[in-house]
């Protein structure tokens, strides 16, 4: 099961270190509340929305009460074995300072100033505490780069701000930011592809498989991608779809859905892909 936080509203202080006066209304990626799944937390933060008010000003992203070290003392609290951060949801906004480049060759300038390292100083206190980490990185929809639903929208719906790119340019972006994420910050325990990895799941897959998050759990999107696919119960209300009767084995372990046509999780599947459920904790 998973817990989760709505940043802004009422939550424990070390759960969320951020100055709520001075927070921007969405987008703040430093400001991370904890997401409960079993024993592994995932920090997100109000990046939920495909829109964000505050794309690609850079300089909105600056809280004056960061502390990653209270994330951590909060997941052992908790009991907490491994931990997931946002790297990037739907905004397209990083929480690491990425190389990659946008189609002109300028570097892609949507991510966390150079003096709020927050990936790094995540993974550095995990590895402290020794707690697993990984990542969350949605490809469903990258606002800055005019991207819902896994496609660029047209060019006629482009936005003062947004970067312009074809569908290609798109992809090759996405999985040259996954590269960073699977390859520059140790052996990862959790994976999160939310929204699944829409048409470029064979890239993902082949990606996945030569970098260090090969073993590591891929939740809500890895199923075919991942041998280690996690599939989502298909709620976030905290009652899963046919509680009480829930199996984690299917006929098919590497359907995008988790299960396939006629092949709901059943009890005598030959494939293992347990569900996860979430619920709010407010």
């Amino acid at each position: 099961m998973r817990q989760k936080h709505g940043c802004g509203v009422a939550q424990h202080p070390a759960v969320c270190a951020c100055d709520f006066q001075s927070c921007p209304p969405v987008c703040l990626p430093p400001c991370l509340p904890a997401y409960l799944l079993s024993q592994s937390c995932l920090l997100a933060c109000l990046l939920a929305s495909s829109t964000c008010r505050a794309y690609g000003q850079v300089s909105s992203f600056n809280p004056t009460n960061l502390s990653v070290a209270s994330w951590i003392q909060s997941m052992q609290d908790l009991g907490a074995t491994s931990a997931v951060l946002t790297a990037k949801h739907g905004c397209g906004f990083l929480a690491w300072e990425t190389n990659t480049t946008l189609p002109d060759g300028s570097a892609y300038p949507y991510h966390v100033p150079a003096h709020l390292p927050v990936l790094e100083l995540f993974v550095a206190h995990c590895r402290a505490a020794n707690i697993g980490y990984g990542f969350y990185y949605s490809l469903t929809n990258n606002f800055f780069l005019n991207v819902a639903g896994h496609y660029v929208r047209p060019a006629s719906t482009l936005l003062p701000g947004q970067a312009k790119v074809t569908q290609q340019q798109y992809e090759d972006l996405a999985i040259a930011q996954m590269t960073e994420l699977w390859t520059q910050f140790g052996d990862l325990t959790e994976i999160w592809l939310d929204g699944g990895p829409g048409p470029i799941g064979p890239r993902v897959a082949a990606l996945l498989n030569i970098t260090r998050a090969r073993k590591a759990a891929a939740f809500n999107g890895g199923g075919g991608v991942s041998e280690n696919a996690v599939r989502w119960c298909g709620t976030e209300g905290g009652n899963p779809q046919g509680y009480p009767e829930i199996w984690s084995t299917s006929c098919c372990g590497w359907c995008p859905d988790g299960s396939g046509p006629g092949c709901m999780p059943n009890a005598t599947g030959a494939a293992w892909y347990p569900s996860g459920v979430d619920f709010t904790l407010q």
